[in-house]
């Protein structure tokens, strides 16, 4: 391990690639976690110990990141000796900052799902520290104890939530309160500025704990207490530090005392009341004397900003001079660029870009202005606006004057004059409402048009501010004479002003209100500038990095164009593609840029669906750059070009040699050993069928897809992929391919799994939908007879027990097409095939599934079932990278006919399910008072408490409530009835329900105590033949069920070779000598 380690800082890409897979190969065995535990604790003293030692508590962090979480990856031993280590480690790292700080995030991490409930011992181990007199060792502890309660920041209200905020507030406020007076001894006390920095980063920790146990509710320990705190925050405010420009440990602490005061200014502001005055002329004071340190800044202002919005005290800033004073001396100074801002422009455009243009999670001083400056418009909107404008006009005659010589001042200007005129925005949809005070057309005219047109402005800050000013005000100007300049400043050697251009045109067209035609003339301008972009500078005359040409921004851009431009780039379809496929051999050698990659897919799927008549052509192009990505196995590659080869192929609507050639590799198991391949493969599948099923079965594969099928479905993670393969093969497979063969396998894995998943919802609605979509696609008949093979009398076992419960408590489906499947299909089972749910002994079973069909109908409102989407499936003006280090899906890489509605002639659901329900009252009046017992109830269940937060998918004990008993809900003789007996429970109690206040969940809970358990229906089954349908072995990596070692139980998925590339010779071998019971006969 400690070899492995070291390997994966290898600057050898195949060293890396080798060490990382020992890793994860040995990290399922026990003990490999304490072994790593072990080389963090071993320090040799050498430069090689400490990268080992780092390099293992990342790994260890993000072990426990994966394995945490979820039972049984990580052994109940190893977890008990882990967190009885774990505190004692991060003492002793105390040294070593990098190692501290992994152990902490892995400790925060562990805490999330272990603490209090299942880690009792951990905050009073922590706390018991905090009396050390090795200030290292404490600050360990202050930080191991901030990561721990960073949960209760920033979360919503629940009473489990308070009950653990109590239980650490009772053990951690005195502790904390006398750490916080020692502490200030010890700064006193500091005899060199080593140890003074060491109390200020811990009195920093400690305020951080305050913020945290502060955030939801004002304790009442520190509310007797603020006379102990607030002195010594006001105290720490006044110290001055060093005049260096960075930000030392005493700028950090007065920052996060800062956010203290303004979390008790905004949130209890009766009982800070006598303190606020000092604190905000200490505040105040320290804006105005020294403007140096960023953070500092911000938090300052932020606490101005709260304290002037609020109407309380908003009288106090009514003056004029005041105001002014805030105009001059705080909000134009934090506008204007400093000097470390114009590096970033020149040296990091990177991250000048994320901080100025994207409104990037950490705080500006300009956007800090901004807030105060809306603060300011809030109570006192005519005066603010007029100083505002005033100091904007004397900035840009300031810039008139010389503007070579004063470009700031304009620089500073836009951005105050962007202040005082934005009312509303979003980052989406830009500006929505603009003060009345504030003419943004006439100041674009004047001030900024000028400055965009070329040769305009003489200084590329400038330059980029006239065209954020466009992005920003995108709404409110009229966008056509914007696109030329857009296409010429992207062109721009200064990255900042290219990417601000890319960014600008990608926004305006998202207002729609560019059409087609507005493009059309500029078309070849705009992919020329923004290929240039895109293109590698080898001779470094944009002064840019290796990695200048991905681009994010551009490649968006190209995205963006080409949809709103589909009808017009046919004539150059060919060199996009050919430009956009050599962008992808370029990142292929080093993916370092999700977001450009995605974009480059999403590019490449627009495309490719804008001119779907030329799909073979599309093919020749893209399978050569395709083909490298999957020889190269670039895992972060692969998931696009299936989702792009299964869009491909539902355009061509036939199987070509190529595609079925491919067929038998796409079923291999390593494949499917990669989670993000999970997704992308099953919709190729699922074009494979759809567009060429018969030849999927004539090539012998309809086998290998119900084996991934069955791998998929022992995982709760791939579950949903599962059911989307079987739901294609009954969909798109001849039924006399699959009934006779393989439809009694299929359920019986289905109800084996029912059986351990029965309390889940997700599984149940899965179940549902599959039964749901054989009897409607085929028929009722086929579901009873496929049921009763597994089981007499299964079906109304399961519609009693299981389906009908479940229906009525969580009615909600994730996916609008389940639930039509589920209410077509058993409204067809119902009225065609009664007798299935119906009989002389019992009519339960009938009359709670059409409850429930009830229940589904006003939950799954009919006009959300299906909505097909255009052609062309517009991005949203919302549209937010779903970035997933594994799979992302492709926005535009989804045909939706693919996943077509399986019942297109059933448009009005509840017309369908009445009407059905009323013929068969008409034949057999028998069931007329059932359904009209079951309609009445139903109406009177609101179906605005059958929403999706109704849904578990947690374990239950069956009574939609954990753990509980409703035993005072009915006498005692009462629970031994049978099923019959209280057959219309279900109804009464939906009909009872505005009276007594009863949920769909309440009914269910009500319910199921008087039902006997469910027959372990399954249980006398034989095993699946799980090599039946799976010739070709198991993935690895997903769940296994492997019987002891030594037992002799039924085969399980460890009955494959270790390797399963090795073909089914390897396999048979395993099996002939096998002598586990059932191998021989199952395989």
């Amino acid at each position: 391990v400690y070899a492995a380690l070291m390997a994966t800082l290898s600057a050898d890409r195949e060293q890396r690639r080798k060490a990382e897979s020992f890793l994860g190969e040995v990290e399922a065995q026990p003990g490999f976690a304490l072994v790593l535990l072990s080389l963090i604790q071993q320090d040799a003293g050498t430069a090689e110990s400490r990268v080992v030692r780092a390099a293992a508590a990342v790994y260890f962090k993000n072990l426990v990141k994966r394995s945490w979480g979820e039972e049984g990856k990580l052994s109940s031993a190893d977890r008990e000796a882990i967190k009885g280590h774990m505190v004692k480690l991060v003492c002793e790292n105390g040294r070593q900052a990098d190692v501290q700080q992994q152990l902490c995030a892995a400790l925060s991490l562990m805490s999330k799902h272990d603490f209090p409930a299942k880690w009792p011992s951990l905050l009073p181990e922590v706390l018991s520290q905090f009396d050390s007199s090795d200030l290292a060792i404490v600050t360990g502890m202050l930080l191991t104890t901030d990561s721990i309660l960073e949960r209760f920041r920033d979360v919503e209200k629940s009473d489990a939530l308070f009950a653990e905020l109590k239980y650490v507030l009772d053990l951690a406020c005195a502790p904390l309160t006398a750490l916080f007076g020692r502490l200030g001894g010890l700064l006193g006390a500091a005899s060199s500025s080593e140890q003074r920095s060491g109390v200020l980063v811990a009195l920093r920790l400690v305020c951080r704990i305050f913020y945290s146990l502060n955030w939801q509710d004002l304790p009442e320990f520190f509310e007797d207490n603020m006379p102990r705190w607030m002195p010594e925050f006001e105290r720490y405010l006044s110290l001055d530090g060093d005049d260096d420009d960075e930000e030392g440990p005493l700028e950090k602490l007065q920052a996060a005392i800062v956010e203290n005061v303004s979390l008790y200014a905004s949130k209890y502001d009766e009982e800070f009341a006598p303190y606020l005055p000092q604190f905000a002329s200490a505040i105040w004071t320290r804006l105005m004397r020294s403007n140096k340190h960023d953070q500092l800044a911000v938090t300052s202002i932020k606490f101005l900003s709260s304290v002037v919005g609020n109407a309380v005290h908003s009288a106090k800033f009514a003056d004029e001079s005041t105001l002014r004073q805030i105009t001059s001396s705080i909000v134009v100074p934090n506008l204007r660029l400093r000097e470390a801002d114009l590096e970033l422009f020149e040296d990091h455009p990177v991250e000048f870009i994320s901080r100025d243009f994207e409104d990037a999670d950490a705080e500006t001083r300009r956007r800090s202005a901004r807030e105060l400056v809306s603060a300011m418009c809030k109570h006192h909107d005519a005066l603010t606006t007029s100083l505002c404008l005033e100091h904007a006009q004397r900035l840009l005659a300031e810039y008139s004057a010389n503007r070579a010589e004063h470009w700031l001042a304009k620089d500073a200007a836009i951005h105050l004059v962007v202040a005082v005129a934005v009312r509303a925005e979003t980052r989406a949809r830009g500006v929505t409402r603009v003060s009345d005070k504030v003419n943004v057309v006439d100041f674009y005219e004047t001030h900024v048009a000028a400055e965009l047109a070329p040769g305009g402005s003489p200084h590329p800050v400038v330059l980029a501010d006239c065209i954020q000013f466009v992005s920003t005000f995108r709404n409110q100007l009229d966008l056509r004479p914007v696109v030329p300049l857009a296409a010429h400043h992207a062109r721009s050697p200064t990255r900042v002003v290219h990417t601000y251009a890319a960014a600008c045109l990608d926004r305006l067209l998202a207002t729609g209100k560019l059409a087609a035609a507005d493009l059309e003339p500029h078309l070849t301008a705009l992919f020329e500038a923004l290929f240039v972009i895109l293109e590698p500078s080898p001779n470094g005359r944009r002064g840019e990095d290796d990695a200048a040409w991905e681009n994010e921004y551009a490649m968006k851009a190209v995205m963006r164009l080409l949809l709103v431009a589909s009808g017009s780039i046919a004539p150059a379809a060919e060199i996009v593609t050919d430009k956009l496929t050599a962008a992808l051999g370029r990142v292929c050698a080093n993916p370092r840029n999700p977001k450009f990659n995605h974009y480059l897919f999403e590019s490449l799927a627009v495309l490719v669906r804008g001119a779907p008549a030329n799909a073979q052509r599309f093919e020749q192009l893209l399978f050569p750059p395709f083909e490298s990505v999957l020889r190269m196995d670039v895992v972060e590659f692969a998931p696009y070009v299936f989702q792009i080869l299964a869009l491909l192929l539902t355009l061509r609507r036939n199987l070509s040699p190529a595609y079925v050639s491919l067929l038998q590799a796409l079923t291999k198991p390593f494949l499917w050993e990669r989670r993000g391949n999970v997704p992308a493969l099953t919709m190729l599948l699922e074009a494979y069928l759809a567009v060429g099923a018969a030849t999927v079965v004539d090539q012998g594969q309809l086998e290998p897809i119900l084996g991934v099928f069955q791998k998929l479905l022992a995982s709760k993670q791939f579950e949903l992929y599962a059911f989307k393969l079987l739901v294609a093969v009954v969909l798109r497979v001849d039924p006399a391919r699959w009934r006779d063969k393989y439809l009694a396998t299929v359920f019986q894995l289905l109800l084996t799994r029912l059986q351990q998943q029965r309390d889940r919802v997700a599984y149940v609605h899965h179940v549902l939908a599959f039964c749901g979509l054989l009897a409607g696609q085929h028929s009722p008949s086929l579901l009873v007879a496929a049921l009763d093979a597994a089981g007499p009398g299964l079906l109304r076992q399961l519609a009693g027990h299981v389906f009908a419960p479940t229906l009525i408590a969580t009615p909600r489906f994730n996916e609008a097409i389940d639930a039509k499947m589920t209410l077509v299909g058993f409204t067809r089972l119902l009225c065609e095939h009664p007798d299935a749910l119906h009989d002389h002994a019992s009519t339960s079973p009938w009359l709670a599934t059409l409850a429930a069909l009830l229940a589904l109908l006003q939950a799954n409102r009919p006009d959300t079932i299906i909505k097909e989407p255009a052609a062309h499936d517009d991005l949203d003006d919302a549209f937010q990278l779903g970035y997933d280090s594994a799979f992302s899906q492709l926005h535009f890489g989804t045909r939706h006919d693919t996943a077509a509605d399986p019942f297109p002639n059933v448009t009005d659901l509840e017309a369908y399910l009445h009407t059905n329900v009323n013929q068969l009252c008409l034949n057999n009046p028998i069931f007329q008072p059932l359904a009209q017992q079951a309609s009445t109830s139903s109406t009177n269940t609101a179906p605005n408490n059958l929403s999706p937060s109704s849904r578990t998918d947690g374990p239950t004990d069956g009574r939609g409530d954990p753990g509980r008993e409703d035993s005072d809900s009915f006498s005692s003789s009462s629970s031994s009835s049978s099923f019959a007996q209280h057959s219309i429970v279900v109804p009464l109690l939906l009909l009872l329900k505005p009276r007594l206040g009863l949920l769909p969940t309440t009914a269910a809970a009500l319910l199921s105590p008087r039902l006997p358990s469910l027959p372990r229906a399954t249980s006398s089954l034989p095993s699946p033949p799980l090599l039946l349908i799976r010739p070709h072995g198991p993935p690895r990596g997903y769940l296994r069920s492997s019987p002891p070692r030594g037992s002799r139980g039924s085969p399980s998925f460890d009955v494959y070779p270790p390797e399963p590339r090795r073909g089914r010779a390897a396999l048979q071998s395993y099996l002939l000598t096998s002598r586990a019971p059932g191998v021989l006969r199952a395989g």
